[in-house]
């Protein structure tokens, strides 16, 4: 679904951000400093204490591919590198290049956050930053995303709206659910089918596909057609 996931990278104090998040998953320290790392001259001079009480965007913003690519499994994503900033006792810095690997648990929801201790900003006497990672969901063209449940909207001919008609309905694991319609469908009529969301990240059971509704109503209809249409009132 265009709501894949993204994942946007931040520092946080650990302490204050742990009574925050809504979903806290600690995490040890895969970061590792990059092959090219070269400190920088430092021509910067700052005050070393935390940019933040809470939280500073690091400005690297990182899609993966959607979740429902881990519906059944987890998965990690590949290194990804990132900058930090070293603070001297005196108040000047230098930036440095590191690279993360971020574990995904399938089923993983949007606002998800992932700490990593102290991978973030370092800083003298002091106990480094740690790295914040949030997952965001990222569009998809199909389906969209409401905790478990996945919705897909289905556009019908007015044909098949009034008549009824046979149709497959596309899994977010590949394949397709063939669904029956015999009564009339009007626009914003839903169906459910049962175990085809996606998995809760603590229980594993899958939520359901929600099916909605859409009509394709015609431009223009034969004068003849119109008089048929107008004795379905009567």
């Amino acid at each position: 679904m265009n709501d894949g996931k993204v994942a946007r990278w931040e520092t946080a104090e650990a302490s204050r951000l742990s009574r925050r998040s809504s979903s806290h998953h600690p995490c040890p320290l895969p970061w590792r400093a990059a092959d090219d790392f070269r400190p920088r001259a430092s021509t910067h001079s700052a005050s070393p204490s935390p940019p933040d009480p809470f939280m500073r965007t690091l400005n690297n913003v990182l899609e993966i591919q959607p979740l429902y690519s881990t519906v059944t499994t987890s998965a990690r994503l590949p290194p990804r590198s990132f900058q930090r900033k070293v603070f001297s006792a005196g108040g000047s810095f230098y930036t440095e290049d590191a690279i993360l690997e971020v574990p995904i648990k399938k089923g993983l929801r949007a606002g998800s956050r992932i700490t990593f201790p102290n991978a973030g900003d370092r800083y003298p006497q002091k106990k480094a930053d740690d790295l914040v990672v949030i997952i965001y969901d990222k569009s998809h063209q199909q389906y969209t995303r409401d905790k478990d449940d996945v919705t897909y909207k289905c556009n019908l001919p007015i044909s098949d709206a009034l008549c009824g008609c046979t149709l497959h309905i596309p899994l977010i694991l590949g394949g397709t659910h063939q669904m029956t319609i015999t009564e009339v469908i009007q626009p914003g009529t839903t169906r459910r089918i049962r175990g085809e969301g996606i998995p809760n990240n603590r229980t594993g059971v899958r939520g359901d596909l929600i099916v909605v509704f859409d009509i394709n109503f015609p431009k223009r209809i034969h004068p003849d057609l119109k008089e048929v249409l107008r004795r379905i009132d009567e």
